[in-house]
């Protein structure tokens, strides 16, 4: 892998993309729920060629290499809280274990980013597990801080 382009994910990624995410989504142990993946996909698709439906408020970007692989991946989304105020979520933020350490993950995080600055967005959210240090690093060296802590329970 030599060059790795960051771009926003096209039509023809579709079957690309899903690999992905479902390789991210199992690499934490949680079940893929492909068809609710490909509603969101293709909505996220119909609002690249119908204008009038932009999904202007969600944009994912990929890592491409020289060969046309996927190498990584972001997804960026404005939502609301229930005030309706404003704010940019970064989700399904994944690079593949074979791209690791060539600043791909940064690269692609600074998309997002840039993505949500562009559509006026003042504070940008992720959720990060908490056994991902070397990934809780990355945020915090592009200005995130720890805001609270989020608990699970299995019944």
């Amino acid at each position: 892998m030599t060059k790795l382009e960051i771009r926003a994910v096209k039509e023809e990624d579709k079957e690309k993309i899903t690999d992905l995410v479902k390789e991210f989504v199992e690499s934490l142990n949680e079940p893929f729920y492909e068809s609710l993946w490909l509603t969101l996909l293709e909505s996220y698709f119909v609002g690249l060629t119908v204008k009038e439906l932009a999904f202007t408020d969600i944009g994912i970007f990929c890592g491409e290499d020289d060969d046309g692989s996927l190498q990584g991946m972001v997804v960026a989304e404005i939502e609301q809280d229930l005030l309706k105020r404003k704010f940019g979520d970064i989700s399904l933020w994944y690079v593949r274990s074979e791209a690791r350490g060539q600043k791909l993950g940064y690269q692609l995080l600074y998309k997002a980013i840039e993505f949500l600055k562009e559509k006026e967005v003042t504070i940008i959210e992720s959720n990060v597990r908490e056994e991902k240090q070397k990934a809780v690093a990355l945020f915090e060296k592009l200005g995130f801080k720890k805001r609270y802590t989020r608990l699970r329970l299995t019944v």
